[in-house]
């Protein structure tokens, strides 16, 4: 009697955490302000790094990390992390800390990048709320369930 597995093939392997392009609620579990590395003789930044939850295609909760580098024309997804969250008055306003963002939910625009040969997922930009919903953030209802 044969063993009950499924085949797989080499690129199902190599794609088996890979989530398909698209937008995805997300849920902030972490932000914290870290330095780039500075490899190869390039400078070190600040950073803000982002831990969040999805829920995938198959309705599983998958952990997915984003970075925003605090240099000229690199820290402009930061804005749209904030108007996806609710936050762009604290943006705006220049107060936006780390720990405003915890707990907080909002849409994310996720990709596809291949690195060392390898493909992973990324996150391409934050949907903004205007366009999210096609409504005032009044009409937001905040207890979406993740």
């Amino acid at each position: 009697m044969p063993l009950p597995y499924q085949v797989w093939t080499e690129e199902q392997i190599d794609n088996r955490g890979i989530v398909p392009e698209g937008n995805y609620p997300f849920e902030v579990t972490g932000a914290s302000l870290q330095k780039t590395k500075g490899k190869n003789g390039k400078p070190v930044h600040d950073m803000l790094v982002i831990d969040m939850n999805i829920i995938d295609t198959h309705g599983q909760i998958r952990k997915i990390r984003d970075w925003i580098v605090f240099v000229e024309n690199m820290d402009w997804k930061l804005r749209h992390l904030a108007n996806t969250t609710l936050l762009l008055d604290h943006y705006e306003a220049g107060t936006l800390e780390g720990y405003h963002l915890l707990g907080k939910k909002g849409v994310l625009v996720l990709g596809l990048k291949e690195e060392d040969g390898k493909k992973m997922n990324s996150v391409k930009d934050y949907v903004k709320q205007e366009v999210k919903i096609g409504l005032p953030a009044s009409f937001v209802d905040d207890d979406i369930p993740m």
